[in-house]
């Protein structure tokens, strides 16, 4: 569906909240007017969830935790296009939090579909 990012964020905000627990701050920064955009609403909320439930993870001692909206413009000449995208204008979500971070032989795994670094069980 063709759908305001912000909209969506908005609707699941309650949701998230409850999964970070008392020693995370949330934050939501949605800009106003970003680009609609073609997505999944239910795919795209539980990568949501999915990411909030990663960085829990990630601040066992408490942390931050930020959801951001913005606008992007991309061209041919502001470095290599990931493959099928074509420039022009897109809306931006980043998660960000003050975790640990991932060491490096994690990072190269993240997009397997398999791959966990949670213990069996």
């Amino acid at each position: 569906q063709v759908v305001d990012l912000n909209s969506l964020i908005q609707g699941v905000d309650r949701l998230l909240r409850r999964l970070l627990g008392p020693q995370v701050e949330m934050q939501t920064r949605l800009r106003p007017g970003i680009p609609s955009v073609r997505v999944d609403p239910s795919q795209f909320e539980q990568i949501l969830m999915n990411l909030v439930v990663n960085a829990v993870d990630a601040m066992p001692r408490g942390g931050r935790l930020v959801i951001a909206t913005s606008s992007v413009e991309l061209t041919s000449g502001s470095g290599a296009l990931p493959p099928g995208l074509v420039p022009g204008a897109y809306a931006r979500v980043a998660v960000t939090d003050t975790g640990e971070g991932m060491p490096e032989s994690v990072q190269s795994r993240i997009f397997e579909p398999f791959f966990t670094t949670k213990e069996v069980g």
